[in-house]
């Protein structure tokens, strides 16, 4: 070792070789560790500085929080070029809706700084969709027509103390169009019948299993039956073909979308349903109904059937849930064939079967056995999520409704009225939607 000046120099072996390790060392800590936790914070920085944190906006509806529910509120509002802006305290939710050029700003909804951020004093309306506790904040921050989605039945009464302008509560949206459903198919009228204008129809007709109409083309089907009604659309797997060619194959298990008066809707579902017995019943015995699951939305959908002297028959897991009710009752697991078979669901049933369970792989299963079991049945399914749509129609479903687009365009129409478009939607199966515009 030598000294040079204030430097010691190493010049034996090992101390050159202890030299050599502490440079590659000190190298490998720089370019290894320092350099990218620099660029790391320097990214956090960037991103961070990128997040919009205000909006320049008038006129326009706040939408507090970021869910499946508003999802859908956010493309109607951007269809009809509505101004809004999403409030949510997400980064990562935000850094998506920047991506996807979706107005929103990042804050939380339950604070007033973050709802001035958003515009308040210029708004036109909030929506608050966050859980109950969130909507409540907001509800006594904002001083602007305020809606509300709820959680719990409970909680619908105290928003609407706290002056909500509308409270939805999305299992109840659901017990209603169900329940609209079923009077459809009790009734004189096609199974999804809308009245488009006066006189003109739309109705959604599935073609189940047997049916005369398998296998042929379009152009072959209306040559066999000479109906008057047009095919503006055929489900199948899922998802709607619009306008099909007249030498499109219709398969079973797809669903029908056909425009008409009530007299050539009546000729084309007679003709689909000729032979499988698939149509309303207008004469003898009427279809017996069995429920899947019987929580909220199943208890109010059983009290109108019970109300309307139908036959029903009820399965859940949980014998408090089917406490009080008037009607055949069957404690098991619907996603059991024993259990099915118990309540007569069998290749000789033309049940309708809804299946109401919370969870969207049971339902799934449920509907597979239901199909199985009882080809010719009508299946409606009730979907969770807003993700497993198309997996319960090739599971058997005739008819999917979605809690999360249900709703959504239900809070959809009613917020776009209160910035003074007048219009009707008709929500039907599969999620499809007619608007009308006045």
């Amino acid at each position: 070792m030598s000294m040079t000046g204030t430097d010691i120099v190493l010049e034996s072996v090992p101390g050159i070789i202890l030299t050599i390790i502490t440079t590659l060392t000190g190298l490998a800590l720089i370019f290894g560790a320092l350099i990218p936790l620099s660029f790391m914070a320097w990214d956090e920085f960037m991103r961070r500085r990128g997040h919009p944190t205000s909006t320049r906006l008038s006129g326009h509806a706040i939408i507090c929080y970021f869910n499946q529910i508003t999802e859908t509120l956010v493309s109607e509002l951007t269809s009809y070029n509505i101004p809004f802006v999403v409030l949510d305290p997400r980064e990562e939710v935000i850094e998506e809706l920047v991506e996807r050029g979706v107005p929103c700003v990042l804050g939380d909804p339950t604070k007033r700084d973050a709802l001035k951020n958003a515009g308040l004093m210029n708004a036109k309306g909030v929506i608050a969709a966050g859980s109950d506790m969130q909507n409540v904040s907001i509800i006594l921050l904002s001083d602007r027509p305020t809606w509300v989605v709820a959680e719990e039945k409970s909680s619908v009464g105290i928003f609407t103390q706290l002056g909500a302008q509308e409270v939805f509560l999305p299992k109840q949206v659901l017990a209603d169009h169900i329940a609209s459903k079923i009077f459809e198919i009790m009734g004189s009228a096609p199974i999804g019948e809308v009245e488009l204008f006066e006189g003109l129809y739309i109705s959604e007709i599935p073609v189940i299993e047997g049916s005369d109409i398998a296998g042929l083309t379009i152009i072959q089907a209306k040559q066999k039956a000479s109906w008057g009604g047009r095919i503006i659309g055929i489900w199948e797997g899922g998802r709607l073909h619009p306008n099909p060619s007249p030498h499109h194959e219709i398969s079973t298990g797809s669903v029908l979308v056909v425009v008409g008066t009530l007299e050539q809707l009546r000729e084309v579902e007679d003709f689909v349903c000729s032979d499988v017995e698939c149509k309303v019943e207008r004469h003898g015995e009427p279809r017996k109904f069995v429920m899947l699951g019987c929580g909220i939305t199943g208890r109010d959908v059983a009290d109108r059937l019970i109300e309307a002297d139908v036959c029903l028959t009820l399965v859940d897991t949980d014998p408090a849930a089917l406490e009080g009710i008037e009607c055949p009752t069957v404690v098991g697991d619907a996603t059991s064939e024993s259990v099915l078979k118990e309540v007569g669901i069998n290749t000789e049933g033309r049940h309708v079967v809804f299946v109401l369970l919370p969870d969207n792989l049971r339902a799934t299963l449920a509907v597979m056995l239901v199909r199985t079991l009882a080809p010719q049945s009508l299946i409606i399914a009730r979907e969770n999520e807003g993700e497993c749509v198309d997996k319960l129609l090739k599971a058997g479903a005739n008819y999917v409704v979605s809690i999360p687009v249900m709703c959504g365009e239900t809070l959809a129409r009613t917020v776009i009225e209160g910035f003074g478009i007048t219009y009707t939607t008709r929500p039907m199966g599969q999620g499809l939607v007619l608007e009308q515009f006045e």
